[in-house]
Parts: structure tokens; sequence; C-alpha cells
């Protein structure tokens, strides 16, 4: 029902919507050295999560930033960056919020669907769109429908499994049917933590079928911080179309989410979905088209009782690219139209007929046309591409790129990226304007320059990926504090970042399942900017993740993850003092005994009961322990 009100209200409010999509740009970021870290189904099942969100907050490089029981907002940030220049993508798809980053992550998945979830670093906005300024994660729920070539990726997606599929072969039909299962699972935990889920994935000789229902619930581990919401998804493919459609419904109490001066905030949220792809090959020649559609409602009171504001955001967009392989590289060229429209009684301009209960709003615009050339001679490649971009309010911008990679051993890679990107402010960026916070209509997009040079290496059980980046970042957007004590929205004249990322891993068999180690560390130059009167600006300097997956005995096994972070920056709390945030580290653990057909685990986050700070004054939940079942078919 959710989602035929959205797409009524769609086609009512305007006529042509937008969302950027991963399969209309070029990949200037070479499918082989693209900086890439994975974790597969398996890892994630072993996790104590019960959330993308969570999921997320034990990976290298990730600022997970939570407000409310459970995740049920959070904040993704990677490199520095802010939470509004990470896109996030289901199936190569984005479903990037143009309103505000604080609603990208509502997704309308449940995690017991999920295949693989890659983390995609650097601004290679040519590949992914306008909101992967700091980096992108794609989640996977697609099956595995073919057994992927070593080092590649299709040419329209971030993921290493094909865009479509008509069907496995012979040989390997039979692993792959076996994908076939249907779960049904409940977890129960402190603060009154019920969620229940059943999913389905159905592999087919010619067609595959994804679908899942969600329903969760919180009383909150502080006052106003309770929640409810329900998830529903569906996606298949069949002879070369791929379809996905998913809709949320999510209402929480938002205990000083956007301000401490109030503690009885409250956020509800309504979002939906829908794409649809095709791709063909003809010889040496490739076709791919794709549509799609989301929309996201919020309703936001200051008081929880008493409405402030109402936003009803939608994007749409339509592309064609086209390839041609020869015998030196691959051609690609394509063109993509996309439209963002936010109706609201806070954002946006007068309109001239209000829309129901919209006075104000707000179209913009976009076409994205580009092409690229890639180049594979030996053990060296490389990718050259540009990519043009018009804006109705911004109007011409161009991004572009370099990438170069060597094969210097069988296992092992080197890398050089060289790319430029853009991020157009958001609609909050733009016009918010209430309680302390001031919007700026004369915003202009940011700029960057990423150089990239990193290294992956693999050998039997062993993993090893490193890297080091600069990023020139120039008219990066904030929100500073003023004497007034309001904070208003502005362009950053100079805004660098310099980062290096290491991970190293090993698995051996069921007594070593996965032992990995990795280390973060990002610094921030920047021209006379205060970060203690910065709202977004504070950042992750260190982070080190240790994870130790085991086997215990006759199918008990075990997972832990021990995190130590550094924030850089300070917070203001409600008596007006300013705070700096301190180290936190975190003991997460789950026990878990399988089978074939039935899963039990006992989860615990945050072990030792550390009182902890990540986003501003709200403190982070306690000690939560968790038990969960799942039986699978």
């Amino acid at each position: 029902m959710i989602l035929t009100l959205l797409l009524a209200a769609a086609t009512t409010l305007f006529t042509l919507p937008d969302i950027e999509v991963t399969a209309e740009a070029p990949e200037l970021q070479s499918s082989t050295y693209r900086l890439i870290y994975s974790i597969t189904e398996e890892e994630i099942e072993a996790l104590p999560a019960v959330s993308v969100n969570e999921i997320l907050t034990y990976l290298p490089g990730i600022d997970v930033r939570t407000r409310g029981a459970n995740g049920s907002q959070a904040d993704i940030n990677m490199r520095g960056g802010t939470f509004d220049q990470v896109m996030i993508l289901i199936n190569g798809v984005s479903i990037t919020d143009p309103q505000t980053g604080h609603y990208t992550m509502n997704l309308p998945i449940s995690t017991d669907i999920i295949t693989k979830i890659e983390i995609l670093e650097g601004t290679a906005v040519n590949l992914l769109g306008t909101s992967a300024f700091a980096g992108a994660i794609n989640i996977i729920t697609r099956p595995n429908t073919s057994a992927p070539s070593p080092n590649k990726t299709s040419p329209s997606s971030p993921s290493p499994y094909p865009i479509h599929s008509e069907g496995p072969s012979k040989v390997n039909r039979k692993s792959i049917e076996s994908q076939s299962k249907v779960n049904a699972s409940l977890v129960g935990g402190r603060w009154g933590l019920w969620d229940a889920a059943l999913s389905g994935k159905w592999v087919l000789s010619k067609a595959w079928h994804v679908a899942s229902a969600q329903y969760s619930q919180s009383t909150g581990y502080i006052p106003n911080t309770d929640y409810r919401l329900a998830n529903l998804y569906y996606a298949t493919s069949f002879y070369g179309v791929e379809l996905q459609v998913g809709a949320q419904y999510k209402d929480a109490g938002a205990n000083s989410f956007y301000s401490l001066a109030s503690q009885d905030q409250y956020d509800a949220t309504r979002t939906a979905f829908l794409t649809a792809r095709y791709a063909h090959n003809w010889g040496r020649w490739g076709l791919e088209a794709q549509a799609s559609y989301r929309a996201n409602y919020d309703r936001y009171e200051w008081h929880r009782g008493t409405i402030t504001n109402r936003h009803l955001n939608q994007t749409a967009a339509a592309s064609i690219r086209a390839h041609y392989a020869s015998s030196w590289g691959k051609t690609t060229l394509g063109i993509e139209a996309r439209n963002e429209n936010i109706l609201s009684t806070g954002l946006g301009d007068t309109i001239a007929t209000p829309q129901g209960i919209f006075p104000l709003g707000k179209n913009r615009f976009n076409v994205n046309y580009f092409a690229q050339q890639t180049v594979s001679i030996g053990i060296f490649s490389a990718a050259l591409g540009a990519q043009g971009h018009y804006n109705t309010v911004s109007g011409n911008e161009w991004a572009g790129g370099l990438n170069l990679g060597l094969n210097f051993v069988k296992n092992g890679k080197i890398y050089l990226n060289a790319n430029r990107s853009m991020r157009l402010p958001t609609f909050t960026d733009l016009y918010y304007h209430a309680g302390i916070q001031r919007g700026n209509i004369s915003l202009v997009p940011e700029y960057a320059w990423l150089i990239d040079l990193g290294l992956q290496y693999t050998y039997k059980g062993l993993a090893l990926r490193a890297n080091g980046y600069y990023r020139f970042g120039r008219n990066i957007i904030d929100w500073q504090k003023q004497d007034d004590g309001l904070y208003y929205a502005s362009n950053v004249t100079k805004l660098d970042a310099a980062g290096s990322e290491i991970a190293i891993s090993y698995h051996y068999g069921y007594w070593l399942k996965k032992i990995e180690a990795s280390y973060t560390y990002t610094k921030s130059f920047t021209e006379a900017l205060d970060l203690s009167k910065s709202m977004y600006l504070d950042y992750l300097s260190h982070k080190f993740i240790f994870r130790l997956e085991h086997g215990i005995w006759k199918g008990f096994g075990a997972c832990w993850t021990l995190s130590y972070s550094v924030r850089e920056g300070a917070y203001t709390t409600s008596a007006g003092d300013v705070v700096p945030y301190t180290p936190v580290l975190l003991l997460n653990g789950s026990v878990f005994w399988a089978n074939d057909h039935i899963r039990v685990a006992l989860d615990c986050t945050n072990v030792t009961n550390t009182r902890y700070y990540c986003y501003g004054g709200i403190e982070q939940p306690g000690i939560l322990p968790r038990a969960s079942m799942k039986v699978t078919l």
C-alpha cells in the first residue's frame, strides 16, 4: 500500500522524477584495480548484527553514526567525508536521498537476503554518480547466478555478479539452484526488541526471485528512542530483464536527534523504490537501458504529537548506454536524464499552486553524458573517461579520470587512480531554515580531485590490501556555528583529506573461519576551520578493528569483534559546554549453534557497557544482549 500511495503521488505531482544509477556511467576505475572491500553472506550471518547499519560498523574505513535503538537512524561517512557524500546502492542502483543523507539508510531489506556488501572507495563519480563523492556502498541481494571470472566485474555494476543471467550452464546449474531457500527468523533482546523476518531466494534455470518481509520494534534504550518499522522487498530477473521493488514504513522517537533543545522529537518516514534494467549483447556490440524511481515521505515533529514539517521527495531517471569491444579495448558512450523534486512545508520555493498540504517545492533536472575508453595489454590496463553534467540550477559541470593498473605477480595488483568528482547540494543544504540551522540557496557544488595508490594481494587463505590517498576538496559544504549561536550552511574554500587503509585477513577451515585486522587513518586539512563549531565535519581519525570467527565443537561457533576509534572534533552539550570526543573501545560477540536447517545464536553488543558518544551529545546504547533463531528450508 505504501508503494501504491507514493507512486500515485508521483504521477500527480510532477512529470519526470529521478534516481542516480550506477549502470548509466562508465567505469572509470578499472574493474580489476578498483579498491574494493567486501563481506560475504556467510560472514554477515556470523556477526552480532540485525540491521545493515550494524553490519557496516564492523567494516574497515566506514564511520557509522547512529541515533536511536538498533540504529533506527544512521549516517554513513567515509574517508573524512560527510553523510551526504556517500552513495548507497542496492544491486548497483542508487537509492541515495536528494533531500538529506539522514534518510539514505531507509533500506527496505532484511539482512537474511543479502548476498554480499561491497565498499567502493574513492571519488569515481563517473561510475556511480554525483553522490559518490567520498565513496559508495553496494548491497547485493541477487543470487550468484554464474561463476564470475577472476578479478572481473560487470561493466555496468560494481558487483562481481552479472547484471542479468539467461540461465546457468548445465555444468553449474545444480550448485546454483542449491541457493534456493526459505528463511524464517526471530530475534528478541533488551529494551523490548523484537525482529521477525520471512525471506526466500529461488534460483531456476531461466530466472531468479528474491523476496523478504520484516517487522522490527523496540521500546528504546533511553526515553523517546522507541521505533517500529516494516520492510517489503522483491527482486527478479528473467531473460535479461531485472526488476526490483521495495517499501519501508518507519516511525521513531527522535530524542535529541536534530537538536539537544528537544528530547521529544519524532520522525515518521515512508520510503519506496522501483527499478527496471535490461542488457543485451550482439557480438562485439552491447546495449543497456535502465529506468528507476524512488520516493521518500517524512513527517517530522519537534514535539511528539505536534507536526512541524512534512516533505515528499521523488527522484527518477532513464538512461541508455552502448559499448563496443575490440581487440585493443572497449569504447563506451551513454546518456542519462534525471529529475529531482521535493514538495514540502519547509523546503523549497513558494509554489504558484500549492500541492495539497505542500505550499513549497523545488525541481531540478539533470543530464549526464559520458564517454570512456579502456585498454588492456598484457599485465597492464588503463581507463580514461570524461563526463559532462548539466543541471537546471547550477549549469554545466564536468568530471573525469585516469586509472592505471599493473598485475605485478599472479595474485597481486598495484593501481594508481586520479579522478575528479562533484556533488550537488541537497535540498536541506539549500533551504532548511528552522531551529538553529540556516540553509543557503547560494551554495555551489562541491569538487574534489582524488589521487589513490594501492596494492592488493591474495595467496591461498591470505588476503592483503593497502592504500594511501589524498583528496583535494574545494567548496565543501558545511554548517558552521556563528556568534549568534546558529549554524549557517556555506562552502568551505578548501578542505583536503589524506589517509591510508590496510587490512589483512586469513582463513583456514572450520576452526579458523576468519581472522582479520584492519586499520584506517584519516587526516583533514583546512584553512581557519574550527571543528568544534562544525555541525558535520568532525571525523574518525583512527579506526582499528579485530575480528575473529572460529568453530568450537559439533556445530558450535563464535564471532568476536574488538574495535578502537578516535574521533576528531567536539560537541556541545544541552548545557552549552563544548566537550571533545573521547576514544572508544568496544567489544561485541556472538556464540551460535547451526546445522543445515536451524541456527540459534546468543549475541551481545557493547559487552563492557561502555558509555560513549559518536553523534553530538546523544549517548549511545549500553550492553545489548539478544537471542535469535533462524529456520532454513
